[in-house]
């Protein structure tokens, strides 16, 4: 009775413990563009790079070398999230960066600042407008146009 549950002991101890990395890179947040080295801990023939995984907008590459290798060398096309995998030493989430701002996404914060502002002008505007002249206000409300 004690030989079984010590053997069941051990081995669920045993896969509790920590595993070295099976694939790891050189840097760990790298920038787009910009080589870096992806490291195996068993030579493979190939390691295949998804962009976005897990969505509609997934591209996968492949690295490939000739016979096996434990190094490849990789330069990301593009930013984002990106899954390195191998076919039997699993895989490896990297979060690549862009080089620098990207201009689009400072254009569109801007603009839904001013949109986001102007409306709140206009609401405060209404709010504290003079209620003695009520008729005004409503001729001023009726030629809004509607939303």
């Amino acid at each position: 009775m004690r030989k079984p549950l010590l053997l069941t002991l051990a081995l669920v101890a045993a896969g509790l413990l920590p595993t070295a990395a099976q694939i790891s890179v050189s840097n760990d947040k790298p920038v787009r563009g910009d080589a870096i080295t992806i490291t195996l801990a068993k030579p493979e023939p190939y390691v295949v790079v998804t962009y976005r995984p897990n969505s509609s907008l997934a591209h996968s590459d492949t690295l490939r070398t000739t016979g096996m290798a434990t190094d490849f060398q990789w330069a990301p096309s593009r930013a984002g999230v990106v899954s390195l995998s191998t076919a039997g030493q699993g895989s490896r989430n990297v979060s690549v960066r862009y080089k620098g701002m990207p201009g689009l996404g400072i254009m569109v914060l801007i603009l839904a600042g001013t949109i986001l502002l102007g409306g709140a002008g206009f609401a405060f505007g209404l709010l504290f407008r003079d209620d003695g002249d009520e008729e005004a206000m409503e001729d001023f409300l009726e030629h809004r146009a509607d939303t």
